[in-house]
């Protein structure tokens, strides 16, 4: 059945049956259907149409509990049963599985839908926002873990959370090794951060998703690809620092081209970043030019050096080969390496500080210093250098 309707108008309407032997052999003539049989078909289609129509509506939705398998970090899983305060998503005590020893944790996700396969839909955003904010929280990356087929039946949803068998959440085994010390802040950090993201309004939620996630593509970046992560974390930046742009209103002219259609920045996207940060961290005024320093260095000698000339600035492709990064140059106290490796963990930390305390001032939830860690900016760090001397003594220079 096919049909367009334009303003209220039923155009192109068509209507018609098959069989499976058509549909298998073309050349097969088409059936004859009688008056009678036509009738009791179209009755059966409307009955149906109507059931999918009613099913749809909203207040025929049913509560449904979807099922994923999130993977913990080491040291970083949970031993008991723990839920939201919304009750909206549940998380299972962590476990070792056979496969490459992955710390897994069963995630229940509470949807409204007509069907599982719409409601698996709706589930797996939420998992997804649960799984980048459960990485910005405790400062770990957590994902979504892929399994190889189990021999038992994995439970993939329930309608009755309560009447679970536990056991058929996880991937067949007989005995579960026994787990490292765990963070015991863990739950408490997460909890903290999903009430505080519930709190946000829906164009709020829209805007920050978007910091969120470049920020977790950042940290699963960072593992392998230190200079390509860079990217991420001025993206994630970058998107909240938008308001803090300006642009001329006037127009470019070119000596040689004439008109430019485009503006030039009055307050562009390196300056909104640190204005940001400067905002969001309350940076006291004497470390304000170092902030911006660091911010320019980062975004010219690492991200544009990346994006424009395909420069890696981490030896990704030459790593466990030559000297230590602090060790000096012929013409410098370290080496241009460690520069880029304190300037990338300082952005990491900067990028994660500034997005927990975005979201506690949209939110209006305090979060905990102790319990997130504190929002500084230190402009510079501990520079260690070895010089051997020719009595064979090593000397170690610190140098602030």
């Amino acid at each position: 059945m096919t049909f367009l309707i334009t303003q209220k108008d039923v155009k192109e309407a068509e209507v018609y049956f098959t069989t499976r032997k058509i549909l298998e052999n073309p050349s097969v003539e088409s059936p004859k259907i009688s008056k009678i049989l036509l009738n009791k078909l179209q009755a059966e289609v409307n009955v149906v149409i109507n059931e999918v129509f009613r099913r749809c509506d909203i207040n025929n939705h049913q509560e449904l509990f979807i099922f994923f398998n999130l993977e913990m970090p080491y040291k970083m899983g949970v031993k008991k049963f723990k839920q939201t305060k919304d009750n909206t998503i549940k998380i299972y005590p962590t476990r070792i599985v056979k496969e490459k020893n992955k710390r897994i944790s069963p995630i229940a996700i509470k949807v409204k839908s007509s069907c599982y396969n719409s409601g698996k839909y709706k589930a797996n955003n939420t998992f997804s926002i649960f799984c980048a904010l459960m990485t910005l929280a405790n400062g770990q990356l957590y994902n979504k873990a892929i399994l190889s087929r189990s021999k038992n039946k994995k439970l993939e949803f329930t309608k009755n959370i309560d009447e679970i068998d536990e056991e058929r959440l996880y991937p067949q085994r007989t005995n579960f090794p026994t787990l490292e010390k765990l963070d015991n802040m863990i739950w408490d950090r997460t909890d903290s951060i999903w009430l505080a993201y519930c709190n946000l309004t829906k164009e709020e939620k829209k805007y920050y998703k978007l910091a969120l996630f470049a920020y977790n593509t950042a940290c699963e970046t960072s593992k392998n690809q230190q200079t390509l992560s860079i990217i991420p974390y001025i993206s994630a930046l970058g998107s909240l620092a938008n308001s803090y742009q300006k642009r001329c209103s006037g127009d470019i002219c070119c000596s040689n081209c004439g008109s430019l259609n485009f503006k030039h920045n009055i307050v562009g996207d390196k300056a909104a970043i640190s204005l940001l940060i400067i905002e969001i961290l309350q940076i006291k005024e004497d470390k304000q030019n170092d902030l911006k320093k660091m911010i320019n260095r980062i975004y010219d000698k690492q991200r544009s050096a990346y994006v424009h000339n395909a420069k890696l600035r981490h030896t990704e492709y030459n790593k466990g080969f030559g000297t230590p990064s602090a060790f000096p140059t012929k013409t410098k106290l370290v080496k241009d390496l460690f520069v880029y490796q304190n300037d990338l963990s300082s952005l990491k930390h900067l990028t994660r500080q500034v997005l927990l305390k975005w979201l506690s001032k949209k939110s209006k939830i305090n979060f905990d210093d102790d319990l997130f860690g504190h929002s500084r900016f230190e402009s510079s760090s501990l520079i260690q250098s070895v010089v051997t001397i020719p009595s064979n003594i090593t000397l170690c220079v610190h140098n602030k």
